[in-house]
């Protein structure tokens, strides 16, 4: 159990605690959601709330199966990204993704106000003055990351009887939140936490966050309408394409590497390097250090036990300098004659 522990990041173990946590205070101390769940009436004096209502849960069992998900997934993101990277990017999309939750039940509120439906329907407007709370937005997130690190992963649940990569975990997710709000209530919560912790997610990673010296990730792999079924994506591209004109995302002056993905993001030419063969490769390059990092690898070790090995081979190879010539032999030689 311990050596399990062990290989949960630190990060992940803090924001598994942190939710499991939550979720009991609110069955405990029930009030607290009046101080740390996020109050769309009440969001602007209470900013706070924007980013604490992600850990708490009404329903324990959300609670802990949210904490696991969170191990698990970070584990594969934070390696790369870094502890303080992967909780940045938490942060702000959980933030903002509160802010606009916010806006939504603000507007569905007004838009409401003179309806006569059922009173057991889950209004909007019983929500601007009810405590929300959840990670949807926190997990929409570290999928989204995980799609743009192990996009080819294949992932198998029951057993290995339901196979699919790892580059549609997002968009099922998102599909299964909204069907399941719809059909067991909690909508207007459930919904604009996921999809906009979802795109969110995406822009951020997309146009934002600097890797290597590189800021975003344009590749066509990671295109927004990648999240979408497949007659969907030509559509999508459009609308995508004719917003990233308009509003200039992801424009560089930077390196070469840097202005050939934003040429190619925006549908213009493809420079040396950048094709679809380089991107698998680079992809294959990420999944190998991520598996050197979480330990299933030992090519450090195994380095440095060839390299010895090597260095011998190369010094036998080499060609032997040219003999001195014998300069006593000649003096001698040339007075016996």
């Amino acid at each position: 159990m311990a050596a399990v522990l062990q290989s949960f990041t630190a990060l992940g173990k803090g924001l598994a605690v942190a939710i499991v946590a939550g979720g009991v205070l609110v069955q405990v101390a029930p009030s607290v959601e009046g101080s740390l769940g996020l109050i769309a009436a009440r969001a602007i004096p209470r900013p706070w709330t924007l980013f604490s209502c992600a850990f708490l849960h009404a329903n324990i069992l959300n609670s802990l199966a949210y904490g696991v998900a969170v191990l698990f997934l970070a584990r594969i993101v934070e390696p790369i990204y870094g502890s303080r990277e992967l909780f940045k990017y938490l942060s702000i999309v959980i933030t903002l993704t509160s802010f606009l939750t916010v806006a939504v039940v603000t507007v569905l509120y007004y838009a409401t106000l003179s309806s006569k439906s059922s009173p057991k329907a889950d209004h909007a407007g019983d929500k601007l003055f009810r405590p929300m709370g959840g990670f949807e937005a926190g997990l929409a997130a570290l999928l989204v990351a995980v799609k743009q690190l192990i996009p080819d992963n294949e992932v198998a649940l029951l057993g290995g009887a339901l196979k699919f990569r790892a580059k549609h975990l997002p968009a099922l997710y998102a599909a299964a939140m909204v069907g399941g709000s719809l059909a067991l209530g909690g909508a207007v919560r459930v919904i604009p936490f996921t999809l906009f912790g979802t795109y969110l997610g995406w822009a951020f990673l997309r146009f934002v966050q600097t890797r290597n010296g590189v800021r975003g990730d344009l590749s066509d792999e990671f295109r927004l309408s990648t999240f979408f079924p497949q007659p969907l994506q030509p559509p999508v591209d459009q609308v995508a394409g004719a917003c990233t004109r308009l509003t200039g995302l992801g424009a560089s002056t930077g390196s070469q590497a840097q202005q050939a993905a934003w040429n190619y993001g925006m549908g213009g030419s493809v420079l040396p390097g950048t094709d679809d063969g380089e991107a698998a490769r680079r992809r294959e390059r990420g999944a190998k250090a991520l598996e050197e990092r979480l330990g299933l690898k030992k090519a450090a070790s195994a380095s440095t036990a060839v390299a010895p090995t090597g260095a011998q081979e190369a010094a036998e190879a080499a060609p032997l300098p040219p003999a001195e010539p014998d300069v006593e032999a000649g003096v001698a030689a040339e007075s016996a004659s």
